[in-house]
């Protein structure tokens, strides 16, 4: 697992720093709670497909998920959250992206279309609102 953790946190971190730069807000939220990336989950956020997961494992790999999931977190805090004045702090960035990370989750959890469509449009709107 922490391998895995390694191989593809760095990486989606340089990915996730492009966009922020590249994109606003919204846009960003819209495409990570999009249907496109609900349905390829084998292609899609580390944090959604594997957080649950490291939860379970000895400290060592927790250790591992914090560690390489705090560049993203910062980037999140100075980009998505700190507009408009707001300061905001790696704890604020977290509550975010457990908020998209979740619904990603539970959209993907939800068999019935419509319903799982529901739940990412829920948490697009939630999403921008915290940024407000």
């Amino acid at each position: 697992m922490r391998e895995a953790l390694l191989r593809s946190l760095d990486p989606r971190h340089e990915d996730l720093a492009q966009l922020l730069l590249n994109s606003d807000a919204e846009a960003l939220i819209r495409a990570y709670l999009s249907p496109e990336h609900r349905d390829d989950p084998g292609a899609g956020c580390v944090v959604a497909a594997l957080a649950s997961e490291v939860s379970r494992h000895p400290r060592a790999t927790r250790q591992t998920f914090s560690t390489h999931s705090a560049r993203t977190l910062d980037a999140i805090a100075a980009s998505l959250l700190s507009r408009k004045g707001k300061k905001a702090k790696r704890e604020d960035a977290a509550v975010f992206m457990g908020l998209l990370s979740g619904t990603l989750q539970i959209a993907r959890a939800t068999p019935d279309r419509d319903e799982s469509d529901a739940i990412l449009e829920a948490g697009i709107q939630a999403a921008i609102r915290m940024l407000k």
